[in-house]
């Protein structure tokens, strides 16, 4: 061969070989319905075997191998407005097939055969076992996803992001930030947080003109180990004031949000330009509360278990007993993840009881006994109901404490007189307000463990008898 050819059989191959490795964010961003804030990789296998637990990526770990997401993200209460992306399942799907699997019905959008699951999820069967979704089930907005040509501008940021090289990663999570945070609002927030006590008034000043220059945070978590995690920051001006209290500061921040993050104040911190990155290692837990700010993935769950229209009729008691098993397995697994969470706060408690019920109520429920799936419903609800009495107790504690900082301090006599002024009072009465919030939440947690499990002692006797089987 001569070196002309060479040279044009060299190129070729390394042109294939790129766009073989093309990233899929990339690709994914430029067919956006509409412009997003946040995107995700997700590589199941590789975080079910690095974390040892398969409730962390829910009920994606039973046949969905990667997840490819984005989303508009309300950065206010980490809940999305919208996600699309989708999935590699290990088998091809049809339109038909996925319906049965959902419980849902065949549509046509765009030209093309969708799914509509009642998970208020559109599923759209695409080639090389990819499963497109799109929650909720807006039809424009999934009509405008799946026409060629029809995207949105993409954030640079985002578009920065998208190129991390997939075939590295267990896990990615990337959030634009450009032009949300005011240096006003922000500048009395910063005089409240403990982590910046030390900082003097110019200080604090300049820190809230940086982080209100973010540009954007990503995560991203290699496919070695949990300790193989870089958390990163991008200003729009240099951080440097930042860097001595990053791991309290950004600690302090994941806390008030409800995704506590203890892992930080272990981590190394270091300086890039514009650009903080904290290194250290995540626990599963800590990913499960990042995963669980999203659902991409989770309406995804039977669909690859479907053997095709010709095999679906099997015997209906046959396949009512192993769907009910299967079913009643997984729940207790969501209860177990429940029970041995180790929160760092209480708002983390309530978030992580939001999201193992979301979890619960996406699971498959055809084949599935009556009562098991209203258990399995019941189950949620005792979870919701907890977050949200944890997060009333969290309220309440904070209405509490505003009201005792008015009084300033100062101490009172039996007759209502004012006696004398102590700089230590507000900080004890709020210490004390805040253990009793936490002693009512944990009262309230046990109370709700302690429920579903007579619940399921008592499910679990009557399925045992209803069908012969060990439950």
């Amino acid at each position: 061969m001569n070196r002309s050819l060479l040279s044009f059989a060299i190129a070729c191959a390394m042109a294939t070989y790129t766009l073989a490795q093309t990233p899929k964010l990339s690709e994914l961003l430029q067919q956006l319905p509409s412009k997003a804030n946040s995107i995700g990789y997700v590589h199941v296998p590789t975080l079910i075997q690095l974390s040892g637990d398969s409730t962390i990526v829910g009920a994606m770990s039973d046949n969905v191998d990667e997840v490819w997401f984005a989303s508009d993200l309300n950065i206010g209460n980490l809940k999305p407005k919208w996600e699309a992306g989708y999935t590699i399942s290990r088998n091809q799907a049809t339109a038909n097939t996925i319906a049965k699997a959902v419980d849902g019905y065949v549509d046509t959008v765009a030209a093309r055969d969708v799914v509509f699951a009642p998970s208020q999820t559109y599923l759209v069967p695409m080639e090389n076992n990819r499963v497109g979704f799109l929650r909720p089930a807006d039809r424009s907005l999934l009509a405008s996803f799946l026409k060629k040509g029809a995207h949105q501008a993409v954030p640079e940021y985002l578009a920065q992001q998208s190129k991390q090289p997939e075939q590295y990663l267990s896990f990615m999570l990337a959030v634009d930030l450009q032009d949300v945070f005011s240096p006003v609002a922000l500048a009395k927030r910063v005089g409240e947080l403990r982590s910046l006590n030390s900082l003097s008034t110019a200080d604090s000043a300049d820190v809230s003109r940086i982080l209100a220059s973010a540009q954007g945070v990503s995560l991203i978590l290699g496919r070695k180990s949990l300790s193989d995690c870089i958390l990163s920051f991008e200003f729009g001006q240099s951080p440097a004031k930042l860097e001595p209290v990053a791991k309290e500061l950004f600690h302090e921040l994941s806390e008030q949000n409800g995704t506590s993050i203890p892992e930080l104040l272990a981590c190394t911190v270091k300086m890039e330009g514009n650009t903080l990155k904290l290194q250290g290692g995540l626990k599963a837990e800590t990913l499960g509360l990042l995963l669980g700010i999203f659902s991409a993935g989770d309406h995804v769950s039977d669909i690859t278990h479907s053997k095709g229209d010709d095999q679906v009729a099997l015997t209906k008691d046959k396949v009512s007993s192993s769907k009910t098993k299967d079913y009643f397995d997984h729940v207790n697994l969501y209860i177990d993840s429940i029970r041995r969470y180790s929160a760092q706060t209480t708002g983390a408690r309530a978030q992580w009881n939001n999201i193992n019920a979301r979890k619960i109520d996406a699971m498959s429920v055809l084949g599935v006994d009556p009562d098991m799936i209203q258990y399995g419903s019941t189950v949620a609800a005792m979870m919701r109901n907890d977050a949200l009495a944890i997060q009333q107790i969290n309220i309440k504690a904070g209405q509490t404490k505003a009201s005792q900082s008015l009084n300033q301090g100062f101490q009172y006599d039996s007759y209502g007189n004012v006696g004398y002024y102590n700089s230590y009072n507000n900080v004890n009465q709020h210490r004390a307000t805040d253990a009793q919030a936490r002693g009512n939440a944990y009262s309230n947690y046990r109370e709700m463990l302690s429920a579903i499990d007579q619940l399921t002692a008592d499910l679990r006797k009557t399925m045992t008898q209803k069908y012969n089987m060990d439950f």
